[in-house]
């Protein structure tokens, strides 16, 4: 769909919701995980009524603002897209826009409880300061009870980050002399600038890898896609810091993200010599993805291959390919629906106990 039908869909929800339900006006967010997080965006950049946006690993697409609102960015530190979320903050810090960036321990996911906890306790206290609502002691007491524990971290990064969330979040609100003496503290220790300085190396590497990597889309052959994936998974379970190694976590989602809108636009253009080509530098960067095998089904299927394809579509289930709908409409499987195997997978899906 394009930005234009979701953007109109999301005027009209908002339309009828303010028919039928006695909603704040001034209080009116919107959310998303992924391409979710993008729409969200879209709709807030396009209608003013949209005050903020929880976007949860996703970013701008690129850096056009019609209309001011806060963001309140979420990611996996192992997530393909911890760069964009990064050059997003970057990107509302610089047309001066209110927004808080938070990581959590994750990959390219829906974040914990806990952490969409504090997406909601974000936009209600800038709701406070605005005047929009009272300020609530409560809400602001139970907030510096949660962080108490991680401002006593022996970790000078957690208690780093921890301190520049409860600033962030507790500003024109609540006093924070003491967060402010304590951040000008650790800003000046030498720990605490070698790790940061280690970190944006590593990001900097990061960015380096994907922009190689992405040429080497048209270069290389699936044996070099190979043995590239295996030295990454090397360097992703070695004795690295731990944010080193969530980099090459996040660089292997990068290639497994790139592969699978290569074939998957070779395969609607019905170029299904090269998608297979292409699948197969998928298969190597992401051998345990339902989807490359969902892939290679339909390249079989289109080939006539019916016994290949039947037993791929069981290897992307037995993965965990879960749209019995999608596979059921899918043109390129016409000619075996009515197979014994292709009817128990829709029904495996459908009814997975």
């Amino acid at each position: 769909m394009t930005t234009e039908s979701t953007t109109k869909i999301g005027r009209s929800i908002i339309e009828d919701m303010l028919t039928r339900l006695p909603i704040d006006s001034r209080r009116i967010y919107a959310g998303g995980f992924s391409g979710g997080a993008r729409v969200a965006i879209a709709l807030a950049e396009t209608d003013s009524r949209v005050k903020a946006v929880i976007g949860c690993s996703a970013g701008l697409p690129q850096n056009r603002i019609k209309n001011k609102f806060d963001f309140f960015g979420i990611a996996g530190t192992h997530d393909m897209n911890y760069l964009e979320m990064l050059r997003t903050e970057n990107s509302f810090s610089q047309i001066g826009m209110r927004h808080y960036l938070l990581f959590f321990e994750g990959k390219h996911e829906w974040a914990p409880e806990s952490t969409m906890e504090d997406a909601f306790c974000w936009i209600t206290l800038n709701a406070m300061k605005d005047n929009i609502i009272p300020k609530d002691e409560k809400i602001i007491n139970d907030f510096k009870n949660k962080e108490s524990k991680n401002l006593e971290s022996k970790n000078i990064y957690t208690k780093w980050i921890s301190l520049k969330k409860t600033i962030a979040f507790l500003s024109e609100i609540s006093e924070n002399k003491k967060e402010l003496s304590i951040l000008a503290e650790l800003d000046a220790s030498p720990a605490l600038k070698k790790t940061n300085e280690n970190i944006q190396t590593v990001l900097i590497k990061e960015n380096s890898l994907q922009q190689a990597y992405l040429k080497s889309f048209q270069e290389k052959k699936p044996d070099w896609w190979q043995e590239e994936a295996s030295r990454l998974r090397i360097k992703q379970n070695s004795n690295l810091p731990a944010y080193e190694k969530a980099m090459f976590d996040r660089v292997l989602g990068f290639l497994s993200l790139v592969s699978f809108s290569y074939v998957n636009n070779l395969m609607r253009d019905n170029n299904f010599a090269a998608a297979a080509q292409m699948n197969e530098i998928y298969k190597a960067v992401d051998p345990e993805n339902p989807d490359v095998f969902y892939f290679e089904a339909g390249i079989a299927a289109a080939g006539e291959n019916k016994n290949l394809a039947l037993a791929s579509l069981e290897k992307s289930v037995s993965l965990g390919f879960s749209d019995a709908e999608r596979l059921n409409s899918d043109a390129l499987f016409q000619n075996i629906k009515n197979e014994k195997t292709f009817l128990r997978l829709i029904n495996k899906i459908k009814n997975p106990k």
